[in-house]
């Protein structure tokens, strides 16, 4: 299934995934703290820790659930006495990492992103913007007209008809253009 970055959210693939579908979208932006996703800190999913650069590691953690993730903290002790401080943290109270419970649906998504099956797949969604777009802004889409979820259902199937039959006809009027010549009287004559 191709996607938006917006819907490669770490609840979105792992419903996917229980589905037996692949998403194939951007790894979501914000899913995975920056220095987990560079491989500066390390996550052991088994042992439910964090390592940092320095080699220590911590399992001392709070869930949020506002963001669904554990909110790993570094000893202040061992990061105040840290030779990497000054690069890692400017918190007095010790550094703090942030891992999203979809972590491992993150972690594959962006392992994915990196491959060149991934590249080949998201350019074809390229085309399917411009046609969603299309449909949203000249077509209607991006308001229902009716209400309930069949009429709303029925305006996007007939929307993406409409779409759909417009570029049929412009590929098949590209392919016989040489046989047809469209006079400057709107008249169609048919070369044999």
């Amino acid at each position: 299934m191709l996607a938006d970055g917006i819907y490669g959210t770490g609840e979105n693939r792992r419903a996917l995934r229980e589905e037996r579908c692949q998403l194939v979208a951007p790894p979501h932006p914000k899913a995975i703290a920056e220095d987990l996703a560079n491989g500066k800190f390390i996550h052991n999913p088994q042992e439910e820790t964090v390592t940092c650069p320095a080699g220590i590691t911590t399992a001392h953690k709070t869930y949020n659930g506002e963001s669904e993730s554990w909110i790993y903290r570094f000893p202040k002790e061992a990061c105040n006495n840290c030779s990497l401080k000054q690069d890692c943290t400017k918190n007095k109270n010790g550094r703090t990492i942030s891992v999203s419970k979809y972590y491992q649906e993150q972690m594959e998504a962006l392992e994915y992103s990196r491959s060149e099956e991934y590249k080949a797949e998201i350019r074809q969604r390229c085309p399917i913007e411009g046609k969603g777009n299309e449909m949203v802004r000249h077509h209607g889409l991006r308001r229902a007209r009716y209400w309930g979820t069949k009429k709303v259902g029925l305006q996007a199937f007939l929307t993406a008809l409409a779409v759909n039959l417009k570029r049929w006809v412009n590929i098949t009027l590209n392919k016989i253009k040489d046989k047809v010549k469209l006079s400057t009287a709107s008249t169609v004559t048919v070369s044999a």
